[in-house]
């Protein structure tokens, strides 16, 4: 019934989003990238001679001023730790924050060997301000998402999941070459960390509150990426049983290490991965359902599995959310599992472009073209129709089929299946209960909206609310019996957005993690005997 494919919402003839001239869109594609990489050299060289500059002239400052041993370490609020004046200018002060942290942010481990020359001056003038603790403070706090310690500690995780690789075979020259970049990463920032220590202020005695959209990322952020050591239910398993030959592990290995920070995870829609340990060709994929769309706060998955002579070729991708494959959720996702994306293969428009597309790339076309709002227009014969009575009427329906398999088969069948500890999908359930606690009020708010417009959902949304309470009472059961964690913020909006009276520094504490399987089995949900296949 549909054809389909991920594209953008604009109405033509040729359905949405990716129509028109293949080979002429992807010649003019093809050339943006180069002038862009172009550019991005050009911006690069220029970056390192600033770096370079500035160092140089901080060096020259140090020698001619008077030893930091003649400074009390003691005291770190010692007024001359502030005299920055005589070691850097106060305009470069600025400079060499905002240069720092954005080399540290954008990098990318499969950059590192065409970026030598500018990380190599990043790292020298991080050392330079770490040998002295009165221009330590330039490196700003590594909690502050602003300051180059933030990043510079980023980098160093990413750093250390390449020192902590290992290989039955060995390491290849060009391994070796990254696990000694990967350390020297890690040298300076341990460097840099340990001297911010010593010349941290006194905090505050204050409240902290931050906002539900605050929280979620904070809470769920460092799960973005994680290997894992076997998935049997792999789709791609039983089709391709080992690993291509001809995968260049060394750098899909440094790509998928960049997932740590590149994947969004967002209060409306996020993206999870998970790969296996000896299988980087088979991967899985979480993304939640964007707020404001029939999608919303469902949990979506996908199996993918990359080809030996990626990235030169496409992924292949498998739809899995299909309820055994009875729901057929987009134009762009059919109910067998097929994805039906143009960067992909499956549909026309611009594709796979050699060596420069990534499987990010999918995996965010897949959140933000096909899981949108108004699904119904991804269809080409129905493209036409949009902003028209007739479209909207139409739109309007089908979302509601589509709430109904959203609330059944993305929302309560994977809340049942974690509750009663059959999860098909384990690798992912720490997430997933993490996803729908800190989304937890507005899901209900959410859902109630829905069984309004639509009373066939009242049952599906009332067992959800029972799930949810009850996910809530094991994850506060949990939480009562460990220690109070330090610097806990208090989440101010939701049901209730009234602060309470708490004294300096006393926090309350909101923990829903678990990855305890030791605990007793909970008794099956009321009103919820039928349950969906997550297939």
């Amino acid at each position: 019934m549909f054809g389909g494919f991920g594209g953008g919402q604009t109405a033509n003839d040729g359905g949405v989003g990716y129509g028109g001239d293949q080979k002429g869109d992807q010649k003019r594609l093809v050339a943006g990238m180069k002038k862009a990489a172009k550019q991005s050299t050009k911006e690069d060289a220029a970056t390192t001679k600033i770096l370079k500059k500035i160092n140089a002239s901080i060096q020259k400052n140090l020698a001619q001023h008077c030893e930091l041993d003649e400074i009390d370490l003691s005291d770190c609020n010692n007024r001359k730790y502030d005299a920055l004046d005589g070691l850097i200018d106060t305009d470069d002060q600025g400079r060499v924050k905002s240069i720092l942290a954005d080399v540290f942010r954008n990098q990318v481990p499969t950059d590192w060997d065409k970026r030598q020359a500018l990380f190599k001056q990043a790292f020298d003038l991080t050392n330079t301000l770490a040998s002295d603790i009165r221009l330590a403070a330039l490196l700003g706090d590594e909690e502050d998402q602003e300051a180059v310690l933030y990043w510079l500690k980023d980098f160093r995780e990413q750093a250390s999941a390449i020192m902590e690789r290992t290989t039955e075979n060995g390491w290849t020259k060009e391994e070796e070459r990254d696990v000694h970049f990967a350390s020297k990463v890690t040298e300076v920032a341990d460097r840099a960390i340990k001297i911010s220590k010593r010349c941290r202020k006194k905090p505050e005695e204050e409240l902290i509150m931050v906002s539900f959209s605050e929280r979620y990322q904070s809470s769920l952020g460092p799960m973005r990426f994680d290997t894992v050591d076997s998935m049997t239910n792999h789709y791609f398993l039983n089709k391709v049983p080992t690993a291509p030959s001809t995968l260049n592990t060394r750098q899909l290995f440094k790509e998928l290490t960049a997932y740590r920070t590149a994947l969004p995870v967002e209060y409306g829609s996020s993206c999870f991965v998970r790969v296996v340990n000896n299988r980087l060709d088979l991967l899985r994929v979480l993304i939640t359902g964007p707020d404001g769309s029939p999608y919303a706060n469902g949990c979506f998955f996908f199996d993918v599995n990359l080809t030996g002579s990626y990235p030169k070729t496409a992924p292949a991708v498998q739809f899995l959310t299909t309820n055994g494959g009875r729901c057929r959720f987009n134009p762009n996702l059919y109910n067998c599992g097929k994805v039906c994306l143009s960067l992909l293969g499956t549909w026309q428009g611009p594709g796979w472009v050699p060596g420069q597309s990534t499987l990010l790339q999918v995996l965010i076309s897949i959140q933000s073209l096909i899981l949108v709002p108004d699904p119904y227009f991804n269809e080409p014969g129905w493209a036409h129709l949009m902003n028209t009575p007739q479209g909207d009427a139409q739109s309007k329906n089908y979302n509601r089929n589509i709430r109904k398999y959203t609330a059944s088969v993305a929302i309560e069948a994977h809340l049942s299946s974690i509750l009663d500890k059959r999860s098909p999908y384990p690798e992912f359930d720490s997430v997933v209960k993490k996803h729908f606690m800190e989304k937890r009020f507005l899901i209900e708010k959410e859902l109630e909206t829905w069984a309004k417009e639509d009373r066939s959902l009242a049952v599906t949304v009332k067992n959800i609310g029972n799930m949810l309470s009850r996910l809530s009472g094991e994850q506060s059961k949990k939480t009562t019996s460990r220690s109070k964690r330090k610097n806990e913020p208090i989440v101010l909006d939701g049901a209730d957005d009234r602060p309470k009276k708490l004294k300096p520094n006393e926090m309350i504490e909101i923990d829903i993690e678990s990855d305890d399987e030791n605990d007793k089995k909970p008794s099956a949900t009321s009103g919820t005997d039928d349950f969906v296949d997550l297939t």
